[in-house]
């Protein structure tokens, strides 16, 4: 896994807590550390659930989580076409979410998570969506054109996995 800015914090985090909770522990060098954090697995985090075509999961759930994850994926996908696959679950910052992604990546895709009973219904995605768009985007800009609504999901990905998508080409699912 990338060793990005937002693994880099949780283990910083981490490892003050355990200074408190057992101050004569021994130090461990940068480097040790730096090793020890890029072994760490965390399911969902950044979580690449197939080589060819690449598609990564994410369990962001909120804008900062989404905010660390485009981020993550521009580092470690510099030259490549980031494409997300965007549901969540109602109550959450739709918007907040969407502001962070939308101007970075190459394609946000819309959609259900499933039949969840918190799922967020497509149509609210939808609205919220636009919402986003109406206040932050003019009616020219670029970013309006990268939203996309898949309203089968499952559907979407047999196509997807069928179609073997381009080699400079990420799917993330968050």
């Amino acid at each position: 896994p990338p060793f990005d800015d937002a693994r880099r914090w949780n283990l910083e985090i981490a490892l003050k807590i355990a200074n408190v909770l057992e101050p004569n522990a021994p130090a461990f060098s940068p480097e040790t550390l730096r090793q020890a954090a890029t072994q760490i697995v965390l399911p969902c985090r950044f979580e690449q659930v197939s080589q060819s075509p690449a598609v990564y999961v994410d369990g962001a759930h909120n804008r900062a989580s989404v905010a660390a994850f485009v981020q993550a994926a521009l580092e470690r996908f510099p030259n490549r076409k980031i494409k997300i696959l965007f549901a969540t679950t109602v109550g959450k910052d739709v918007r907040g979410m969407l502001a962070e992604a939308a101007p970075f990546v190459d394609e946000i895709l819309l959609t259900e998570r499933s039949q969840e009973a918190r799922a967020l219904p497509i149509d609210e995605l939808i609205r919220a969506t636009e919402s986003v768009l109406e206040e932050g985007f003019a009616e020219d800009d670029p970013v309006r054109r990268k939203i996309r609504v898949i309203p089968d999901f499952r559907a979407f990905l047999a196509d997807y996995f069928a179609r073997s998508p381009r080699s400079d080409e990420v799917l993330c699912a968050i």
